[in-house]
């Protein structure tokens, strides 16, 4: 289906199955967010709807229908009890003022999103308290009044007034309301006219209208009952009377219902629970007179029925049987046999049209006769149901808010559709023969002689356990990719009628894949995800065999090809056939940068509540395009993952405890201030951004009094660092990653591109197609070679020889750029001589390269400008990593390859702000800028600006800090995202030297190994939770 079948049941449009699937994720604010886009009083409604979602829900042809209305309530409830309530944002100040007459289900939820749209609402109410039926006609023990009260103050708190006891009619008018200077009104008055039995004696004392008798009891007054009552009906609210009865002290009460069982509109569950609790039902009986002593009842004539034909409703018209009359005795009689509006009020409104006892008004845009002036809920429609009249409310809310915006008001969308069918038109359980039967979770509630003494809720909501559970029964039967299927928004735009799906053949759901969920029914042939996964990523996976639908489906699980998992084929996907499996539908996007490796893509991160619900690519993005690796498509539930830490943990008697952010910080203080100068070290990281590196050097520096400071470039970057800045004077990438493709030639070595820096792989790749030579040197045969025209396999450490042995070729032959030597170089002779150890056939000895193939590719990558070298961790995290980078370097000096465009020399980071990281100065004998700490007038400079002294000795790199805590040189710690304990080379040797430590502080946002050794664990925020920058 494209929407799921609850989904289209609600009479407010709720996104159940998103929301059900928050809450089985733990999202509970989330989940209430997406409820209180169409619903905002899900703590209510989710104690007394009639969910009609749940008997569209397909798991009644598995086992029993998910509880859907339960798992709201437990959400909303959740919500209520937690420190921050899901709050929404209000839109400025629009300057238009609107009247509710009415604080019902209705009138609350327009003023609610009429509030959100920045208009300046009151609510007028009759009653003494807001709430209208919600409050005076559902009893206690089904909606506890506090409840009601925090999800009514959740409304005002938005700046909705409400102000009761005026009453229309009485106390104002419609049009003085418009008078006033109120730019709309909307008239949501409820149904609280009890209807009559119409029979005589019916004016007798103790029989009383169901809807006064409950509100009565509702305000708190004292209402004798006697010991026997009769409730006439078979709806809710009789049953709501016939429970509450009991509850104030009658000993016997019974229900009479002129139809049977099966056609009483009251819900099921209901009925049995008024069963349960003593109430006896009486069907097939109709009231013919209240008989009395002349002042008060004392019984109630009955008449017996018989079911006829249906009548008007649909329903068994009941028919009277002559000569079944009898009599039963009672003390009271309440007459529950439905409710209507009253429309007195409106007596002397000028131009409302009202007919049938109620007022007329637009069904979609819910517009009366009257210029500004709006009606819906039962006020319009006659009695209903809470749920429908807070869809009335949102409906009226969004008309209103266009009528004041000068604007056409809105008709109801119809969007496209395509269903499975209803329940009854498929094929029953064979619908769903892979799933389990798992029967749903049981409400937990009083017993039912504990309900009968008093008005306490009766069901007392799932635990959390018991929630996740029944959430995690959803069959998901909507389409994960409704909002953005290319396909229905052309069936929607050419206005192509809904379909029910009822083709012959029907292919299993393949959920295998933990990332990557294909449905073989929703695949239209394009091949679009063919030629991505071909063309574009190179790979293959999904061929015209296997791809999605087509050989009958049968293409086999994704985990079983040589699929990448980069979902470049769900990105490309127009229809629902393959989507993100744990993507939800966002309540808004928020543009960043993957936080992985140094590429940098763009991202846009599909934010709902405080949770990270779906990816996707920046297509803008000038290095990405919208491209995405698996890591960066798939790889961020680490934001929400219910490991995080969230409150600072400080060891006490050995154990880790947690405490408050202000004990531990007073803590770290205290006992920093003991270590200052070279005791004390910072480790930071290149996951953090620019500005926190930038803090956590200087807090080194100019708090601390040292220049221990160091990060994982340590092991990785600081050779291009160091071997870049000597040759060419600066560590970063000579070029653009943009201008790789733009290559004549590509010299990949140590860098395994397509696996550590995907998106980079794809700009290769697509050189590759467009003509560029590729050179791959490299020990291992990796994915890279597939495409490389020449692949040296090197020996592990021979980096230097090869790159020496082919700068030998290309200055022998002749085909060294001597003009830009020239102008640009210095010191060719010293390095002309150094050649001379590297003759090819020791080269091709030392490396065991043929000496023929390092001539090859030294020809090649000189004569094919602009040539491109990158290069990553497989030449600088070496003890002779510095001369590998040296070489490189001098290779591209050599053939001219640098200045210029789509050339250079282009070191691959590892991590995400490798470059930043240094570029701050988070090293041990550099300022930021690579401004030398040994460097007077350096430090001079530094001084002025942070108003301190500075040391001018280099620190200690991040081995050397290990070494200094292993002899007790090094007293106090402070580690920033980064786990030496796990990537230190000698990780037990790390482990050592930090358990020797005076104190260790550690801030990271998951306990990691080095953590588990702090003394003080601080929590970190991750990418998607600051602001800040990434180089």
């Amino acid at each position: 289906d494209c929407l799921a079948p609850c989904h289209l049941a609600c009479p407010a449009g709720v996104d159940v199955q998103g929301y059900i699937a928050l809450i089985a994720r733990g999202a509970y604010s989330e989940a209430v967010e997406l409820i209180k886009e169409a619903l905002p009083l899900p703590a209510v409604i989710g104690r007394v709807c009639p969910h009609p979602c749940e008997e569209a829900c397909r798991r009644n042809l598995v086992d029993q229908p998910v509880s859907i209305c339960r798992l709201k309530r437990f959400a909303a409830d959740a919500d209520l009890a937690g420190p921050e309530p899901w709050r929404p944002e209000v839109a400025p100040a629009t300057g238009h003022r609107v009247a509710v007459v009415g604080s019902g289900p209705a009138g609350l939820s327009a003023a609610y999103y009429l509030r959100r749209e920045g208009h300046e609402v009151t609510v007028f109410e009759a009653l003494a308290e807001p709430g209208g039926m919600l409050r005076y006609g559902i009893p206690a023990y089904r909606l506890p009044r506090d409840i009601l009260d925090r999800e009514i103050k959740a409304i005002t708190d938005l700046g909705v007034k409400i102000e009761t006891n005026k009453a229309l009619g009485r106390d104002f008018t419609v049009a003085g309301l418009l008078e006033q200077g109120f730019g709309a009104v909307f008239l949501a008055l409820g149904a609280h006219r009890s209807m009559e039995m119409g029979v005589e004696g019916e004016d007798l004392e103790g029989v009383l209208p169901g809807i006064s008798f409950l509100r009565r009891v509702a305000s708190g007054e004292k209402v004798e009952v006697g010991e026997k009552v009769a409730v006439i009906g078979g709806g809710n609210t009789a049953i709501d009377a016939a429970r509450t009865a009991l509850r104030l002290g009658a000993r016997e009460v019974t229900i009479v219902y002129r139809r049977s069982r099966t056609e009483m509109p009251a819900s099921e569950w209901e009925v049995e629970e008024a069963e349960e609790e003593g109430v006896r039902l009486r069907f097939l009986a109709a009231p013919l007179r209240v008989v009395g002593d002349g002042t008060r009842v004392t019984g109630i004539e009955l008449i017996k029925m018989r079911l006829g034909e249906p009548d008007a409703s649909g329903r068994r018209r009941p028919e009277p049987i002559p000569g079944t009359e009898s009599v039963l005795a009672v003390d009271t009689v309440i007459a529950a046999i439905g409710q209507s509006p009253d429309v007195s009020a409106l007596a002397g409104e000028s131009g409302l049209e009202t007919a049938r006892g109620r007022v007329v008004a637009d069904p979609e845009t819910l517009a009366t006769s009257l210029e500004g002036v709006f009606a819906g809920g039962d006020f319009v429609t006659g009695a209903a149901t809470a749920v429908e009249a807070v869809a009335a409310g949102r409906r009226a809310a969004r008309s209103i808010d266009a009528y004041l915006r000068g604007l056409e008001l809105p008709r109801e969308a119809r969007p496209y559709n395509v269903s499975r069918g209803e329940l009854e038109e498929l094929a029953g359980r064979a619908e769903f023969l892979e799933e389990e039967r798992r029967p749903r979770q049981a409400m937990p509630r009083l017993r039912p002689d504990e309900r009968v003494g008093g008005f306490a809720e009766i069901e007392l909501g799932y635990p959390e356990d018991m929630a996740r559970r029944e959430a995690e029964r959803c069959l998901e039967c909507g389409c994960k990719a409704v909002t953005t299927c290319e396909l229905r928004r052309l069936a929607e735009e050419y206005e192509v009628p809904p379909v029910t799906a009822r083709g012959t053949r029907r292919y299993a759901v393949d959920r295998s894949h933990p990332d990557i969920e294909r449905d073989p029914n929703k695949c239209i042939a394009c091949q679009r995800c063919v030629r991505i996964c071909s063309e574009v990523q190179g790979v293959g996976a999904l061929s015209v065999v296997h791809r999605v639908g087509t050989t009958q489906g049968h293409g086999g699980p994704l985990l079983e090809t040589i699929c990448e998992s980069c979902g470049q084929c769900v990105a490309t996907c127009p229809t629902g056939a393959l989507v993100a499996a744990r993507d939800l539908v966002p309540a808004r996007e928020v543009r960043t940068v993957c936080p992985y490796c140094g590429v940098g893509c763009g991202i846009y991160l599909g934010v709902r509540g405080r949770r990270v619900v779906s990816v996707r690519g920046d297509e803008a993005h000038p290095i990405s395009r919208g491209n995405l690796c698996a890591k960066g498509r798939f790889g961020h539930a680490f934001v929400d993952d219910e490991r995080r830490l969230k409150t600072p943990l400080v060891r006490r008697n050995g154990r880790l405890e947690p405490v408050s952010w202000d004990e531990a910080l007073d803590l770290v203080a205290e006992r920093f201030a003991r270590y200052k100068g070279d005791e004390f070290a910072l480790i930071a990281s290149a996951k953090c951004t620019n500005e926190e590196n930038y803090v956590l050097q200087k807090f080194a520096r100019a708090v601390m009094g040292t220049n221990n400071v160091d990060h994982c470039a340590r092991l990785c970057h600081a050779p291009s660092v160091a071997g870049l800045a000597v040759s060419l004077g600066s560590g970063a990438m000579t070029n653009s990653i943009g201008e790789i493709e733009g290559a004549r030639c590509i010299l990949a070595i140590g860098t395994n591109t397509t696996v550590a820096h995907p998106v980079i792989g794809l700009y290769v790749k697509r050189a590759v197609r467009n003509g560029t030579h590729l050179i791959v040197a490299n020990p291992r045969k990796i994915d890279l070679c597939r495409f490389a025209e020449i692949f040296l396999q090197h020996r592990p450490g021979t980096d230097v020889a090869l790159l020496m042995g082919m700068m030998r070729v290309i200055v022998e032959e002749g085909l060294a750029d001597a003009e830009f030597i020239e102008a640009r170089c210095e010191g060719f002779d010293e390095f002309r001589r150094s050649l001379e150890a590297f003759d090819l056939d020791r080269v091709a000895r030392i490396t065991g390269v043929p000496a023929e193939r390092i001539a090859e590719a030294a020809r090649l990558y000189a004569r094919e400008k602009p040539a491109s070298i990158l290069y990553s961790m497989g030449i600088t995290q070496h003890s002779h990593g510095t001369d590998n980078v040296l070489a490189t370097s001098n290779l591209a000096l050599l053939t001219g390859n640098v200045g210029r465009p789509f050339c250079g020399v282009n070191p691959l980071r590892g991590q995400n702000n490798v470059q930043g990281a240094c570029d701050m100065g988070a090293l041990p004998v550099v300022f930021p800028g690579y401004q030398k700490v040994a460097d007077a007038e350096v430090r001079r400079k530094f001084e002025e600006a942070w108003g301190v002294e500075l040391s001018g000795s280099p620190g200690l790199t991040l081995p050397e800090m290990m070494t200094a805590a292993h002899e007790g040189r090094l007293k106090a710690v402070y580690v920033v995202g980064e786990n030496p304990v796990l990537s230190e080379a000698d990780a037990s040797h790390a482990r050592e030297a930090l358990e020797k430590l005076d104190f260790l502080v550690v801030q990271d946002i998951f306990l990691t190994e080095t953590a588990e050794l702090a003394d003080v664990v601080l929590p970190a925020a991750s990418y998607a939770e600051k602001d800040g920058t990434f180089t």
